[in-house]
């Protein structure tokens, strides 16, 4: 059993200015302690989160301690399964893009895809343009 985290919860998570700040922490200990089966990342993820933190804070130090704590480096513990980006999956993203419109981002078409791919069925995200594909978990509810 495995969950997928969306890169806002990780953002969110790490950056205490950020909204959802102490709810999406709450939630993201919780599913790093295994409460949801394996917490689970990708590269596509880990742009958004980092891009977010960067961008969000001002600041790129911020976005440098993330990445290191969502690849395990220095102090921080490897918690995270990561799924490798592969051209088919890039495939079946643009294809989920095509069939939805455009309703999801790239990242989170990825995201659907992977999911797919390896037997997913959950994504811990705030949003709700997953619903239609994944089951979400929101992280107020963790």
């Amino acid at each position: 059993m495995a969950i997928i985290i969306d890169g806002e919860v990780l953002y969110a998570a790490h950056l205490p200015d950020a909204h959802h700040h102490e709810v999406a922490k709450s939630a993201l200990t919780t599913v790093t302690d295994g409460g949801y089966g394996d917490p689970t990342i990708s590269e596509t993820i880990f742009d958004q989160a980092v891009i977010l933190a960067i961008k969000e804070s001002g600041h790129p130090s911020i976005g440098e301690v993330l990445a290191d704590k969502l690849r395990g480096v220095g102090p921080y513990d490897d918690r995270y399964r990561w799924l490798e980006v592969t051209p088919p999956v890039y495939t079946d993203s643009l294809a989920m893009l095509e069939e939805t419109g455009g309703a999801l981002s790239f990242t989170d078409a990825t995201t659907v895809a992977l999911c797919e791919q390896h037997g997913i069925e959950s994504v811990l995200s705030f949003n709700s343009d997953f619903d239609p594909f994944l089951d979400r978990v929101a992280p107020a509810t963790v």
